[in-house]
């Protein structure tokens, strides 16, 4: 709040310039230098006096306060914002909260869309749409500034934030061996790294949030022009009856790897694969669902799953509570960073950066297997947000804070991985879907954890170190399936031996 200063005006708690909430971009109104004062000289023997809060106390006047009308921020740590643009501070702080509020509600009700819609119409059309409106509504957003038209867009973007880059994770998981899975989580893990760190220097290059949005988000846009040379999953066709299509699309596949295989050498491989699909749909479409409408099979196909097999149901839920304490665990020890420093576009770079050793992880998973490296990171993340608690205020614990960054970006890669393994495919979409759901939840949940730092500074980290070794615990339950095929039926999946 920016006021003139007085001569009989004084006011202790007074600082240079209010600053902006990093989590929500808000101007935040609370008094964070206290003792400090600052004034300014504006040429005209004039002085502007500077001060975090909604009202000023009038001059002559016992207990009388003005409510603030002029807002200076600080400008040289971070961006100007919508929130900026439209001085969301005060009694209209609730708006920035509101919007992030919304976008992971959407990201809680798209996954659960998407996922139906993966394993009911396929793969690729479900990315199909979540590009076009990841593309339109994002870039959309960065031309209103309404609040309820810039709060309905950013829900829209939110409502596939997850879905995008996760679902074309799954097309390409479902194409690999066994050998091979771990190739493409090095390739997300290693451009969601040089992404974050590129949206850096970019958001310092160009300094305006409304560029800043369109071109993170028009990419998605180009979908239109490769969408002819993206394939469809063949063993989501195999689960389907698609025998033809999976067929002819695994014989190209194999051309273009030089390799000898005529179709029919292909339709022997994949016989009894269809077959045991096949049996196995029939039978469901009977006895759980006593229905034979594909369509309403499909759209309760997870629940039968769960209600049906009970081993493969206890593991799901193991796998969705470990999938939303890794995320909850991600995006806290994420907010953390921007604590570290004065620099927000520096904290989160660096931040950014502590996560390339992640790079690693796909090799180790693919040498010591899913479950060891799933729990050795899980626990040593925990241990890292435990003494980072500890030792807050005594030493400097930067280093602390980023080594539980880098293990929670293990976790983050594993879980990517090791969940998909589990769900078999003919629930796999819906299966990650739920589970980004619940990730989404979390992620909600996060920022109410990361507010307990204004009662102690290292106490979120110390819940999120908690929560990081119980699900480390958690990881002991489940299977490994480093070697194996990716299951296909619930049978298969439920068949999955612990000591594998």
């Amino acid at each position: 709040c920016a006021f003139p200063k007085t001569s009989t005006l004084s006011i202790p708690n007074a600082h240079t310039l209010s600053t902006t909430n990093s989590s929500t971009n808000a101007a935040t109104v609370s008094s964070v230098y206290t003792g400090m004062s600052y004034n300014m000289s504006t040429g005209n023997d004039t002085e502007i006096f500077f001060h975090s809060t909604c009202h000023y106390p009038a001059e002559g006047a016992d207990g009388a306060e003005i409510p603030c009308t002029d807002w200076v921020f600080d400008d040289v740590n971070m961006l100007p914002t919508l929130s900026t643009e439209n001085l969301w501070v005060c009694e209209n702080a609730w708006r920035p909260y509101t919007i992030m509020t919304m976008f992971w509600v959407g990201n809680v009700v798209g996954a659960l869309s998407m996922g139906l819609v993966s394993d009911r119409f396929g793969r690729r059309p479900a990315l199909l749409v979540c590009c076009l409106l990841y593309g339109t509504a994002g870039v959309a957003s960065a031309f209103v500034s309404n609040f309820y038209a810039f709060l309905v867009l950013r829900m829209l973007v939110g409502s596939v934030h997850h879905t995008l880059p996760h679902l074309s994770f799954v097309i390409v998981l479902e194409f690999c061996s066994s050998s091979r899975r771990v190739v493409p989580l090095f390739v997300v893990t290693m451009i969601y790294t040089v992404a974050s760190m590129l949206a850096t220097v970019l958001a310092y290059s160009i300094w305006g949030w409304r560029t800043l949005v369109v071109i993170t988000a028009a990419p998605a846009l180009a979908i239109v022009f490769i969408y002819h040379w993206i394939p469809e999953s063949a063993s989501w066709q195999l689960t389907q009856g698609k025998i033809e299509e999976a067929t002819t699309k695994l014989h190209h596949i194999a051309s273009v790897n030089g390799k000898n295989l005529s179709r029919e050498n292909i339709s022997k491989i994949i016989a009894k694969a269809t077959n045991n699909v096949e049996l196995v749909s029939n039978k469901k479409d009977s006895e759980i669902n006593n229905q034979h409408d594909d369509s309403s099979y499909t759209n309760t196909k997870l629940l039968s799953v769960l209600l049906t097999y009970p081993i493969l149901r206890r593991r799901i839920i193991i796998v969705m509570i470990i999938w939303m304490l890794g995320c909850m665990c991600y995006y806290g020890h994420a907010q953390n960073t921007a604590n570290m420093g004065k620099h927000l576009l520096l904290n989160y770079f660096l931040g950014a950066a502590a996560e390339i050793p992640s790079w690693a992880t796909p090799f180790l998973i693919e040498r010591f297997g899913r479950k060891p490296p799933l729990f050795a990171v899980f626990l040593l993340s925990g241990v890292a947000g435990i003494v980072y608690c500890g030792l807050v205020g005594v030493v400097n614990v930067s280093a602390v804070g980023l080594i539980g960054r880098l293990a929670v970006s293990a976790v983050y890669c594993i879980t990517l991985q090791y969940g998909p393994e589990v769900f078999p495919t003919v629930v796999r979409g819906q299966g990650v879907a739920m589970a980004e759901t619940l990730a989404g939840i979390a992620i909600l949940l996060s920022p109410a954890i990361g507010y307990l730092e204004e009662y102690y500074n290292g106490l979120p980290l110390l819940v999120f170190g908690l929560l990081g070794c119980i699900a480390a615990g958690l990881t002991l339950l489940l299977p490994e399936t480093k070697g194996i095929s990716l299951p296909n039926t619930p049978e298969e999946a439920e068949n999955i031996t612990p000591s594998n």
